[in-house]
């Protein structure tokens, strides 16, 4: 879910804020009447305010999810030492 969430989220932000994209603001803005990519500052900030949003979502899932990995591991090696399996490095 993690590696979902690091290519999802910028994607979606990256979409979202559309701060050049000539498909979107081509179409929609003369249909409104407006000039063709005006706004340009209020969607950098959008952008610049919703990627940090998506990065410390990310780095927040990543910090939980290493705990959940290190519990995993140490879970793991207790089950090897519960069976004795010794595992000894190649020379």
């Amino acid at each position: 879910m993690l590696g979902l969430a690091i290519v999802a989220i910028a994607v979606k932000v990256g979409y979202l804020a559309s701060i050049t994209n000539p498909y979107a603001l081509s179409i929609a803005q003369p249909l409104l009447g407006l000039p063709v990519f005006s706004g340009i500052s209020l969607r950098v900030l959008t952008y610049f305010v919703m990627m940090a949003i998506g990065i410390a979502f990310v780095l927040w899932k990543a910090d939980k999810n290493v705990y959940t990995i290190i519990s995993s591991l140490s879970l793991l090696l207790s089950k090897v030492n519960l069976f004795q399996i010794n595992i000894q490095p190649c020379l």
